[in-house]
Parts: C-alpha cells; sequence; structure tokens
C-alpha cells in the first residue's frame, strides 16, 4: 500500500532534503513539493494527500497559522529550525515535530509513527467505532464539562486521553486542557466503551488517537497512559477485536 505526500517549504534546501530522503522509502509517493502554503492549500483542494510535511516559518502564512484553516488536513509532520513551538504542533494534533536538522534515522522514525497511526485510524473506521460515526445509540458525539464556572462543549472527537485526579478529572483535547470536579466512573459513563475504555484506574484513552504502545504504556503525542495489571486484558482483547 502507497501513501501520498506533499512538503511544504519555503527554503529549496529543505524541500531537497525531504525528497532525497523519500526515496529510499517506497511506501511514500511525493504528490507535489510546495513553497507556500497558498500553493498547498491549492493541492490538497485538489488532492487526497495522506501525509504533509510542513514547515513553520514561510511568507505570507506560517505553518502552524496554515494547519489551524484546515478543516480535514492529512497527518502532518512538522519539519522545522524552530523548537519553541512543539506544544503548540501537538495541540494541533501531528504526528510528529522534526527539528532541522534531523536524521534519516530520525525521518523514518517519524513515517514509521505516522503510518501506523493512518492504519490504526482506517481499521477504527472499518470496524465502525470510531467516533466521528457513533454506532452506539444515545451516545452524543459531544459532551459538556463543567470548568471555571462555564460549560464547554467537548466533543468526542477531540478527546486524547481523560485523568482522575482525586475529587476531579482532568479532560486533555487536542486543543485544550479541563478540570472538572466529576468522578472517572461517571464521565465514563457518558462515553462509548469500545472508543474509550479504561486503561488503569486513573485512565480512559481515546483509541482513534493512539499512536503506539510500548510494554505497559501508551503512546498519544508525548503523552505516556500507564496501561494497570487489572485492565490490561480487556484493553489487549478490545484491541485485538479491532485489528
Amino acid at each position: 500500500m502507497k501513501f501520498t505526500c506533499i512538503i511544504v517549504d519555503d527554503e529549496d534546501p529543505a524541500r531537497q532534503l525531504i525528497e532525497s530522503f523519500l526515496k529510499d522509502i517506497n511506501f511514500i509517493e511525493i504528490s507535489d513539493s510546495c513553497n507556500s502554503a497558498v500553493e498547498a492549500l491549492n493541492i490538497l483542494n485538489h488532492k487526497n494527500i495522506d501525509i504533509m510535511f510542513l514547515d513553520i516559518n514561510m511568507p505570507k502564512m506560517d505553518g502552524l497559522n496554515f494547519l489551524k484553516t484546515l478543516k480535514n488536513p492529512p497527518k502532518v509532520i512538522i519539519t522545522t529550525a524552530y523548537r519553541d513551538f512543539a506544544v503548540e504542533g501537538y495541540e494541533l494534533d501531528v504526528t510528529d515535530y522534526l527539528c532541522k536538522p534531523f536524521s534519516f534515522v530520525r525521518f523514518l522514525a517519524a513515517i514509521n509513527k505516522t503510518i501506523n497511526r493512518i492504519k490504526l485510524e482506517n481499521t477504527l473506521q472499518n470496524s465502525n467505532i470510531k467516533t466521528k460515526t457513533p454506532e452506539i445509540t444515545n451516545v452524543n458525539p459531544y459532551v459538556f464539562i463543567k470548568s471555571d464556572k462555564k460549560s464547554y462543549r467537548i466533543d468526542l472527537n477531540s478527546i486524547l486521553y481523560i485523568e482522575a485526579v482525586g475529587d476531579y478529572v482532568k479532560v486533555i483535547t487536542t486543543d485544550k486542557s479541563l478540570i472538572t470536579y466529576m468522578y472517572l466512573k461517571d464521565i465514563e459513563k457518558l462515553l462509548p466503551s469500545n472508543s474509550y475504555p479504561r486503561v488503569h484506574r486513573s485512565f480512559l484513552v481515546s483509541i482513534s488517537k493512539i499512536d503506539s504502545i510500548e510494554g505497559n504504556q501508551i503512546i498519544i503525542g508525548k503523552n505516556r497512559i500507564p496501561i494497570g495489571r487489572n485492565y490490561k486484558g480487556n484493553f489487549m482483547s478490545l484491541l485485538q477485536k479491532i485489528t
């Protein structure tokens, strides 16, 4: 199976480096190489792209602001000389953040991580449990969370994971972190269990946001969520059903 990509960077040497790396990766096909966000937008509006290599510092519109304008972006790997924007990048759900200059080994690791995420999401979609099209009746595609005297609407598809902190829960999404006075078991009842399983006495995770599983830890972006011994069996059984 081949995946298509575009390269978005205003510097010729940077684009050429990525192109040279991709020559040795036969399952990635370069659709286009762009020197601006405006040029990339035209391509994304006319082609199906799986992966976008995106620079941050570009004229007219920087990479992160460009990403914010996209309703359904491809999977994004940031390639930049600026380390200071990593947190903002992950909040926008990029799959990896490469700081220039990066090696082929680091580049390949980002590719593998991204491909694994694409495959996992495709599997979930084919299994009809992805939260964009919930199959479970009486479950809304959103919940309201009260925090700081406000009620926030949280789309289920934006949730990364939920953590119990004493008598509170912390809801981590792609764009915010909220703390609310609520028990984990109560918010668990609001979510489809096949898509947001409890993996630890203190954690619920979004299956569709998992990047990888390493031993007894779930990796979501830069976050590492422990898998509790009493929950591991059910969680692994759920993954086997999905795959």
